[in-house]
């Protein structure tokens, strides 16, 4: 699991889409899967992240790994400049100090350890 820090004067994006496979009822770091025999509709990445992934951005390990009902994973995390791409959807920019209150999941905490 790739969470994106998307940052933009001092702050970062948070979304919230129902269409993702987690954090559907929460505002979350946008972020896609990667891994092998992902089930059709995992590993898919909304159009104005695949623009902002063109510039092929280095993907940092965490080292750490997160349980999600019968799901383990690796987390993995990309920081990258806004670049003016229009973001759509129910999304707002939140500093990364505020990023464990807006986005609460002990996800954003191992995260936010490595980002800071």
């Amino acid at each position: 699991m790739i969470f994106v820090f998307i940052e933009k004067d001092k702050r970062i994006l948070l979304e919230k889409t129902t269409e993702r496979r987690f954090f559907k009822k929460i505002y979350a770091l946008p972020f896609f899967l990667q891994g092998e025999n992902l089930p059709k509709g995992y590993s898919e990445i909304p159009d104005y992240l695949q623009n902002l992934l063109k510039s092929k951005p280095t993907i940092h390990k965490t080292g750490k790994k997160h349980s999600i009902t019968h799901h383990d994973i690796q987390l993995s995390y990309i920081r990258i400049p806004w670049d003016r791409i229009p973001v759509t959807g129910d999304t707002k920019w939140v500093t990364l100090e505020n990023l464990t209150d807006e986005f609460p999941s002990s996800i954003a905490k191992k995260l936010n350890f490595f980002c800071s």
